[in-house]
């Protein structure tokens, strides 16, 4: 009869040992560490700004120039669709007409950017360009404060020359800071000197299409 009160008492005192030895398993000390913080991307945004236009006329009022920023279009939100090409259109042109128009490239985003298609350039005519184009003035310029540098033209011969050297990029045009803008200016016009341009070029149509693309400048 002894033995089976003992026996009974150490029954008793399995679950308080299991639940004593539960408690050590899941009571225990610890602590963590953790990395935070947030990422802010930058922006890469060159847009354009007008600054001025004018024509040879004086005060007459003959040829007509307009010239606006517009959206190009291209399927890119970055520029928020704005100001990201400048559109100018000349009307009623004779010979001895000129126009000239002076813009501003601005990188309005964080990113610097480097320009990766150097001014290339399109000439779409309802004529025979090749026939006619040495009648047709057309030049950029950079303008600075120190002095002005000639980036392309047209020569005599109609034959479009780039006088700007990008290769050694004096000026470091190809390269656009954030904040930073550079100074152009373009003009054009028809020929009056040494003899007045062919009347086959009466009611003609010519657009120019300068195309800038600018690529980030990191890594």
């Amino acid at each position: 009869m002894g033995n089976k009160k003992k026996m009974v008492a150490v029954l008793a005192l399995i679950p308080l040992f299991l639940m004593v030895a539960g408690g050590l398993a899941v009571s225990h000390w610890d602590d963590e560490v953790q990395v935070t913080g947030s990422v802010a991307l930058g922006t890469f945004n060159i847009q354009m700004s007008l600054e001025d236009y004018w024509d040879n006329e004086y005060y007459l009022d003959v040829g007509q120039v307009q010239a606006s920023l517009v959206d190009m279009d291209d399927g890119d939100d970055t520029d928020g669709g704005v100001n990201d090409a400048l559109s100018i259109q000349v009307s009623n042109v004779y010979p001895g007409y000129e126009i000239c128009v002076e813009f501003n490239v601005d990188n309005v985003g964080s990113i610097p950017a480097n320009l990766s298609n150097l001014f290339s350039t399109n000439f779409v005519t309802s004529f025979d360009w090749d026939t006619y184009k040495q009648y047709f003035q057309f030049n950029i310029t950079y303008m600075t404060d120190d002095g002005d540098v000639l980036i392309m033209h047209l020569d005599e011969d109609g034959n479009l020359i780039m006088d700007y050297d990008f290769e050694t990029d004096p000026l470091g045009l190809t390269t656009l800071d954030a904040g930073e803008s550079e100074y152009f200016i373009l003009c054009f016009g028809l020929e009056a000197e040494p003899v007045n341009a062919p009347e086959d070029l009466m009611g003609q149509t010519l657009s120019i299409e300068l195309v800038m693309e600018w690529i980030q400048a990191v890594p």
